[in-house]
């Protein structure tokens, strides 16, 4: 007697097993880009592929920028929830504190001011640097 071999296309293995995934909820903690809880800004991410078995990653807004604030679905820590800052709004180095308007990062029409102190943001120090008239950066 001869053995009869039976192959499942990948398409519908893969398929069912998505199908086994959203049926168990593919263990996703949150369905949210990042958002505001008090002042602690909650990141939806991790997982694979940020996907499957997605996390909420918080962390608490201090510092230079201690208050969380919200625009269109995504959370930043800023220096204040209000003023806002728009287009005229030029970045600047005070020293080696970059200023900047979070409107270019969302692409909206106002956003919030944020501080970066580029000698303890990163691994190694930094400097803010003007590299056009109105843009500062942390540079090495």
């Amino acid at each position: 007697m001869r053995a009869t071999r039976r192959f499942v296309p990948i398409g519908l293995t893969a398929g069912l097993a998505a199908c086994a995934l959203a049926a168990a909820g593919c263990g996703n903690e949150c369905d949210f880009f990042s958002r505001c809880d008090g002042n602690t800004r909650q990141v939806c991410g991790g997982g694979v592929d940020q996907q499957v078995n997605r996390k909420i990653v918080s962390t608490p807004c201090a510092g230079e920028n201690p208050v969380c604030v919200e625009e269109n679905g995504h959370a930043i820590c800023a220096v204040a929830a209000s003023p806002r800052c728009d287009s005229s709004t030029p970045d600047r180095c005070e020293g080696d504190v970059a200023v900047a308007c979070s409107r270019a990062d969302w692409d909206t029409p106002a956003g919030f001011v944020t501080r970066t102190d580029c000698a303890t943001a990163y691994a190694a120090p930094a400097r803010c640097t003007m590299i056009d008239p109105s843009a500062a950066r942390c540079q090495r």
